[in-house]
């Protein structure tokens, strides 16, 4: 540090600088061979660094390789992301299109040390995130800590408080989970150069999604017109606020897990709890999972027999007055497993019982978000 002159101001000369470059951005005067890196942070507490902007990155952690590939990397599996419409449809998307822009990261590849390689080669995306905040006119609070407001209050126009205060923060696209799209062996070898496929050599696991809602409206709180409040300093009455955070989003479910010779297909239905913001923004409760042979699964639905079929039950026993449900949230109550023509494992299901169950309330946490009694 002393000999970088301590404390004092430190000048430092940027290499072709032009002024003139700021009317097209900071790129044109920095040095070409200059990468912004991003720390990650090593197994054994040293750091290691991802330059995912400009090119195909590898990075040793630990005893595996890490790959980061953009879109426009030669090197994906798939040029397209693969996926099912609910009504099991097969579509397929552009890796570049609307919010999934060139230099994002569109997959990332695990690579152990004995050679097998796990891809997560679906990026699910948050379409749009706003983050509001705003001098409330009432500060007459229900139980749960949320303020109604109107939609000028959560506007410029807002003329309450001390400073008339409103703030607005979007955040655009960007990939909240990477979906596990394949295992490979490490003697895997894509014949065909379209993925995992049965043509190819060695082994692999191949993972099918369902793209149920492109669009999903989310909200916290996600009741209409409502937002947390927040009573600022006890000495003054006119500077609360009230925040709230609303957004949009992909709902990625699995819709099937498949290796060269059995598939495991994933069968569900809707949810009546955690609606989204929006009317038709729905979630769905897994059902069954049923396993077949590749033969099997090739014979029309009503001449297959499964190898295994997992059966799951719910209610909404748990956290009775959610706002976003008209019961309780969803809660599973026994799963049992039958295997081909035999119904014997009815009999025998896993039943899940559940001690504490208080009614739902919004304040009823700590500060890491988990279940607090007040």
């Amino acid at each position: 540090m002393n000999q970088s002159g301590g404390m004092k101001p430190a000048k430092f000369e940027l290499q072709n600088y032009n002024p003139a470059a700021f009317v097209n951005g900071i790129s044109e005067f920095l040095p070409s061979d200059f990468s912004f890196h991003k720390a990650s942070k090593r197994l054994n507490n040293s750091f290691n660094t991802f330059s995912p902007v400009n090119n195909l990155k590898q990075e040793k952690i630990g005893a595996n390789t890490f790959t980061i590939l953009t879109a426009r990397e030669k090197e994906l599996i798939n040029d397209s992301i693969q996926y099912y419409k609910f009504n099991n449809t097969k579509n397929s998307m552009s890796r570049v299109s609307k919010f999934r822009q060139a230099h994002h990261i569109s997959e990332i590849r695990i690579t152990k040390d004995d050679g097998v390689k796990y891809n997560y080669g679906i990026a699910a995306y948050n379409t749009e995130k706003n983050e509001y905040s705003f001098n409330p006119k009432t500060t007459n609070t229900s139980t749960d800590g949320k303020i109604h407001y109107s939609s000028e209050d959560a506007s410029v126009d807002n003329k309450n408080g001390i400073d008339h205060y409103f703030s607005k923060t979007t955040t655009p696209a960007y990939a909240y989970a990477y979906l596990l799209t394949s295992i490979l062996s490490s003697d895997y070898v894509d014949i065909s150069g379209d993925g995992p496929t049965e043509d190819d050599f060695g082994t692999y696991t191949k993972f099918n999604y369902y793209l149920m809602n492109d669009n999903f409206g989310w909200r916290t709180p996600n009741e209409s017109n409502k937002a947390n409040f927040n009573k600022g300093l006890l000495s003054h009455d006119a500077d609360q606020k009230a925040c709230f955070i609303d957004g949009k989003k992909e709902i990625w479910f699995i819709h099937s897990i498949e290796t060269r010779n059995y598939i495991a297909r994933f069968y569900y239905s809707e949810r009546i709890d955690g609606k989204g913001s929006d009317v038709g923004s729905v979630l769905y409760k897994l059902d069954s999972i049923i396993s077949y042979t590749k033969s099997e699964w090739l014979k029309p639905e009503n001449e297959r027999t499964y190898i295994e079929k997992t059966i799951f039950q719910h209610d909404y026993s748990l956290a009775i007055g959610a706002t976003n449900s008209t019961q309780g949230k969803l809660t599973l109550t026994k799963l049992y497993s039958l295997y081909q023509n035999s119904l014997k494992g009815k009999n025998h299901p896993y039943v899940f019982s559940y001690k504490k169950n208080s009614n739902y309330k919004s304040t009823s946490l700590d500060r890491w978000g988990r279940y607090k009694k007040l």
